[in-house]
This record gives C-alpha cells, structure tokens and sequence, in this order.
C-alpha cells in the first residue's frame, strides 16, 4: 500500500456571502419559514413552523411539521425534533413530510432500518418528495451502497435544486472540479453556524489542493489474499476490543492499522507520515492544524485524505 500525499492547505478566509432575503408581502408564511432556515435562521424558522402549525391551514401544515423538525435537527434539538415529528405523524399519518421529517430522526438516532422503511412509504405516496430521496442517499451511504447513493443524491438536486442540503450530498459525489463548484454554491448561498462553515471552507480548500488526485493507492492489484488479524486488547478480560492488520507504507514504513470496515481511508500520526515519506503540500500551518484535528488530537493526521469522493454526513 502506498501512501501518495499527505496535505496540507491553505485555508481559504474569504466569508461566504450571505443570501439576499426574498421575502415579499405577497410570500406565504411557510415559504418565509423556508427561507429563514435558508439564511441559517434555525430558531425563528422554528418559531414561525410552530405559528403555522398552531393556526392549522391544512394545506401548508404538513410541510410546517417538517419544517419544524428539520429546523429542531439544523439546531441539534435531537429529543425536540422527536417530539414534533411524533406529533407531526399523529396529526398527519399519510403526509409523505411528515413520514420523511420522522425518517430523519431515526436516522438521527442511529435507526438506519427504521429510517430506511419510512423514506420508501414516502416515496411511495410522493415519489417527487426531493427530501425522502436526500434521506435514501443516506441511508444507502450509510448501509454502503454508494452507487445507489449517488444517484439519490443526484435524484433529490433534481427535484429541488433549491434545496441546500440537496446540494451539498450531491456536490460532494461530484469529480474534480464539480464538486468544488458545487461547495462553493452551496457556501455561498446557505447559511449555518460558524464552526460548520469553518470545515466546509477547509473541506473546499483541501480538495483545491487534491485537485483530484488520490491519496491512498495500492502498491499493486490484489485478487484474493488471506489477512492474519491482530487483536487488540487493552485488559485481559475483557478480551479483543479489535483487530489490527500489519501494512508497508510506501516501501518505507510497517505500521499496525486498526480494521474498520466502513473506514474509507487510512489515519496516521505524524510521525509515522514523516517515516513513510509523506509530502506536505501548502504552507499554511492553521490548515495543518485542522488536518491534524482540534480539540486535543494535533498530533494525528486524521482522515481528510481519504474524504474526496465520499460522504460527508451533515445535520438535514
């Protein structure tokens, strides 16, 4: 196995811009609810979502649940967002919102299966609902089905090209330069929380400087081969906490690496980069910082290399 590159970028300073309000006198309630969750307004949309509700105009309330839940979700209000899609599903059963708003929780809450069963009985009553295809595409990430992912992501842009989250799943399943196109739009035009806008500027950043090249490569084609599996135990009685498998980095290094199976790449310390040869590209130490994790954990290069081309999980 050869390790091709490890990165580090120039992290771009530039503030996304921020959206335009097309609010007019003539806008519905729920369409200036929707907008509000566009300029990354999570709490007042929530509060007029609630106002709609209250009210109780049939026509637009299903879609004020939704609204509701995905702005509780956009505020990490996890156990708020399973209250209102309970009571949104109790008000509204057969709504293809309400089913998908509920989908999102479970998904949420790790309920993949559950999730998954809910996203397809809204399809099934609206097989345009562009947020029921969004959820599949995660569900189908999630579950490794990632062609079939894809072209959730790409069905769900298509019905609603408006829709941010939309576009951020399928810009990220984009070649080079695609998806950085698409980022940028998604950046430019929707707002979030400042940390949030922070990663995605690196993420942008950091596929600038891939420019589409891979990180992690085999040293050659391998048909069949069967793997010795290491555990990892940390106390003798509590038994293997893993496994672990012996790789040659780049002819140069041998490193034990912990298995996981829905890992898309490899992470390693710095100094085991330097052993194996890793080039750094860029010059910008707050972006080596950031590739080397926050919060405690500078001295791992972490996994952004293998980010390009996979799924990048956000709050829907």
């Amino acid at each position: 196995m050869a390790l091709l590159t490890a990165i580090a970028i120039s992290q771009t300073a530039t503030a996304p811009i921020s959206p335009k309000s097309s609010s007019s006198a003539s806008q519905s309630p729920l369409s200036s609810a929707q907008e509000l969750i566009k300029s990354g307004k999570f709490t007042e949309a929530a509060a007029m979502f609630r106002q709609i509700i209250s009210k109780g105009d049939a026509a637009g309330t299903p879609g004020a649940h939704a609204g509701l839940v995905r702005s509780l979700l956009k505020l990490d209000d996890v156990a708020g967002a399973e209250e209102a899609s309970v009571l949104g599903m109790r008000a509204y059963p057969q709504s293809s919102f309400t089913q998908t708003a509920r989908a999102n929780v479970r998904f949420r809450n790790g309920a993949i299966i559950e999730a998954e069963e809910l996203y397809q009985s809204a399809l099934k009553i609206d097989a345009k609902n562009a947020r029921a295809w969004l959820g599949m595409g995660r569900v189908d990430s999630a579950l490794s089905r990632q062609a079939q992912a894809k072209d959730d992501f790409a069905r769900a842009h298509e019905l609603d090209p408006g829709d941010g989250d939309a576009l951020y799943y399928w810009s990220v399943g984009q070649p080079y330069p695609e998806n950085v196109n698409g980022l940028e739009k998604h950046l430019a035009e929707f707002r979030d929380d400042q940390e949030r806008e922070r990663h995605e500027r690196e993420y942008i950043a950091f596929l600038k400087a891939l420019a589409g090249r891979k990180v992690w490569t085999l040293a050659h084609d391998v048909d069949q081969s069967d793997i010795k599996l290491q555990p990892v135990i940390t106390r003798l009685q509590d038994g293997p906490r893993a496994y672990s498998i012996s790789v040659r980095l780049n002819d140069r290094a041998n490193a034990n690496v912990m298995l996981d199976t829905g890992a898309s790449g490899l992470t390693i310390s710095r100094k085991m980069a330097e052993k194996a040869g890793a080039r750094r590209e860029g010059r910008s130490q707050e972006t080596l910082r950031a590739l080397a994790g926050r919060r405690g954990q500078r001295g791992r290069l972490r996994g952004l290399c293998s980010m390009a081309g996979q799924t990048h999980y956000r709050r829907l």
